[in-house]
C-alpha cells in the first residue's frame, strides 16, 4: 500500500473528502515537521511506539565508504540519522 492508497481508504472509513484525508496524511507523516517526525526528533531515545501497530525509532547511520554513481570516483558518505521501523502485528497464519 501506498500514501496515495492509504489516503484513499482513511477518506473512504472516516467519511472524509480526499483533500482532508491527504491534510491529516501529511499531518502525521511530513518529513519536516509531522507529528511522527516531531516525536522522533523531541525524545532523548528517538523512539516513537505506536501501541499494537509499530516502533519507530531514530538510529544513527553511519559514515562509510561509497562510490559515485556517475564518476565511479571513491566517495565518503556522511553519517546521518534514518527511521527504522518494526512492525509489532503479528500474523495470523
Amino acid at each position: 500500500m501506498n500514501k496515495k492508497e492509504a489516503t484513499a481508504q482513511l477518506a473512504a472509513r472516516a467519511n472524509l473528502s480526499q483533500v482532508k484525508a491527504a491534510e491529516i496524511m501529511g499531518h502525521l507523516f511530513d518529513v519536516q515537521d509531522g507529528i511522527f517526525a516531531g516525536a522522533l526528533a523531541s525524545h532523548s531515545d528517538g523512539k516513537v511506539l505506536i501501541a499494537g501497530f509499530c516502533t519507530l525509532q531514530r538510529k544513527l547511520r553511519a559514515s562509510r565508504a561509497g562510490v559515485h554513481p556517475t564518476t565511479q570516483a571513491p566517495m565518503q558518505i556522511e553519517a546521518k540519522n534514518v527511521v527504522s521501523f518494526r512492525r509489532l502485528i503479528r500474523q495470523s497464519v
